[in-house]
């Protein structure tokens, strides 16, 4: 099973847990584990308040008012930008390892070190064209209205070990169903999870706790 570039529909099952009607983008998925972002989920910040936590300048208010998600429930503190292109020009990197070093929300958790790497024009596309970048350089540069288009910047990831995220669904906590940059990048948040069942054929109204899994 490669679930890489496919959604995560939390079940009824998961109603009182962190996901509880979440859409997880799986990044990537491999025998080692898998690595996903939440994707329609709201932080109370706005990219205004991350460009002046770490003193990036950025004055266009329809820019700084882009809404920052809660990508999943590991290192909540680091940032990510997921986007549907290429942030560095006639550069792409594939990579299968997870997320490490990324900007940080509060430059005060940062030693030297950490900028230092998290500056570097790190970029990890998988095989379908959506990238992750952790790097401050590309957030300075979504402030100054050229980095990617499509782009969400979200605050932490969910990460399964190997056979977790299989078992998991083997016991009805997620539905699963391919990804469409269309869902991923939808300016209504509140529609995503909706629209991504509905492109199988799922009502979830209609679903209780106890249904199993298609």
């Amino acid at each position: 099973m490669d679930l890489t570039h496919h959604f995560l529909l939390s079940m009824p099952t998961l109603a009182n847990s962190w996901f509880d009607k979440s859409i997880t983008y799986i990044f990537e998925h491999s025998d080692t584990g898998a690595v996903g972002f939440v994707i329609n989920r709201h932080t109370q910040m706005v990219s205004g308040d991350i460009y002046d936590q770490l003193k990036i300048d950025c004055n266009d208010k329809t820019r700084r008012s882009v809404p920052v998600f809660q990508g999943g429930p590991v290192d909540e503190e680091r940032g990510f930008i997921l986007c549907a292109d290429n942030p560095i020009p006639n550069s792409t990197q594939h990579s299968t390892e997870k997320p490490d070093k990324a900007f940080n929300k509060d430059p005060a958790d940062n030693d030297h070190d950490d900028l230092e790497q998290a500056n570097a024009d790190r970029y990890n596309s998988n095989e379908f064209g959506i990238g992750i970048s952790s790097s401050i350089v590309h957030l300075a540069n979504l402030g100054r209205g050229q980095g990617p288009t499509s782009h969400l910047l979200l605050l932490g990831y969910a990460g399964w070990a190997a056979g977790q995220l299989e078992s998991e669904i083997a016991s009805n906590s997620w539905l699963t169903c391919k990804a469409t940059e269309e869902i991923i990048f939808h300016e209504d948040c509140e529609q995503k999870f909706n629209m991504a069942a509905k492109s199988i054929g799922i009502d979830f109204s209609l679903m209780s706790g106890d249904v199993g899994h298609a």
